[in-house]
């Protein structure tokens, strides 16, 4: 008796977990994988950002807001996890987190793609992050 329970619920888990699996796939095909690991706005001492317009104007940000901000700014940065990575021409965006206990932090894009962590990743929703940072630091 306990081991018809047993095989039921097994088997109900088995197919909750298959479906959580397909939507979690989905997911990451429709809206692409985030940037894991930038920092949060508490661990952020300053951030400067630039520009590869203006290549001697940096924006050096230290409000709390700006901060927010330019950190919410990297939630455009999903990239496609089958994408290829269109890393032929330069960065066009620099920006660097300098944390309160002294490391740095790095994230770069051009128009379709992001470095990340000494990779390069094709950005899932191009031109995006580019010209939202233009618009509002440059």
């Amino acid at each position: 008796m306990k081991r018809k329970y047993f095989t039921k619920a097994a088997g109900f888990l088995l197919k909750i977990s298959i479906g959580m699996l397909i939507c979690a796939v989905l997911y990451l095909c429709v809206y692409g994988m985030a940037l894991i690991g930038i920092p949060e706005a508490e661990e952020v001492e300053r951030i400067t950002i630039s520009y590869s317009e203006f290549p001697d104007e940096v924006r050096e940000l230290t409000e709390k807001e700006d901060l927010e901000m330019v950190i919410q700014l990297s939630d455009f940065l999903n990239y496609s996890l089958l994408g290829e990575d269109a890393s032929d021409s330069p960065p066009i965006v620099i920006v660097t987190y300098f944390l309160k206990n002294g490391d740095t932090v790095t994230v770069s894009a051009n128009r379709t793609s992001v470095w990340w962590k000494g990779k390069v990743h094709a950005l899932k929703q191009e031109e995006l992050f580019v010209n939202l940072t233009e618009g509002i630091f440059f």
